[in-house]
C-alpha cells in the first residue's frame, strides 16, 4: 500500500492516533467524570495535529535513541531500549501536550501552573503506558502497510 520509505510517517500517524485517543479518553474521564463524544473527538483531532506536527519537526525519536543506546548503553530492540526510548518520548510529548490541553481547558488563570502540575503525574503515567501500547501496535500496522519498494 505504501512505500517502505513512508514507514516513519505511517508509524508516526498510528502512534499519534493510538496515544492521543487513549490519553484524551482517560484524562477526560479523570478530569470531568464523563465523556462527551463531540468534545472527545475535538480533543483527539487537536492532539493528532499537534503530535504529527511535532513528530515531523522535532527529532525526538533520535533523542530517545541517543539516550537509550548511547547514554544507557542498551541494545537496539531490547526491552531496556524500548522502555527507555518510550520514557524520553513520553516525557517530551507529555509535557508539551499537557501544557497545551491545560491551556485549552482553562485558559491562563492565576492557578494555571498549579492545575497543570496537579494533573501531570497521572498524565505521564497514562502516557508512558499508552506509548508502549502504541509503539507495539503501530509497528505492526506500519510494517504491514509499508511493503512497496
Amino acid at each position: 500500500m505504501f512505500k517502505k520509505s513512508a514507514f516513519p510517517h505511517v508509524m508516526l500517524f498510528f502512534i499519534a492516533l493510538i496515544m492521543v485517543t487513549i490519553m484524551a479518553t482517560v484524562m477526560t474521564l479523570v478530569n470531568t467524570g464523563t465523556i462527551v463524544l463531540p468534545e472527545l473527538l475535538k480533543s483527539i483531532g487537536i492532539g493528532m495535529a499537534i503530535a504529527i506536527v511535532l513528530g515531523e519537526l522535532v527529532p525526538v525519536i533520535k533523542w530517545a535513541d541517543a539516550f537509550a543506546l548511547g547514554v544507557c548503553k542498551r541494545k537496539p530492540g531490547s526491552l531496556g531500549h524500548i522502555l527507555l526510548q518510550n520514557l524520553i518520548m513520553s516525557l517530551f510529548y507529555g509535557i508539551i501536550m499537557s501544557l497545551i490541553f491545560t491551556y485549552i481547558g482553562i485558559g491562563y488563570p492565576p492557578y494555571f501552573w498549579q492545575a497543570w502540575l496537579s494533573g501531570l503525574p497521572l498524565g505521564m503515567l497514562v502516557g508512558y503506558v499508552a506509548g508502549l501500547v502504541a509503539g507495539f501496535v503501530s509497528n505492526k500496522i506500519a510494517t504491514a502497510l509499508c511493503t512497496k519498494e
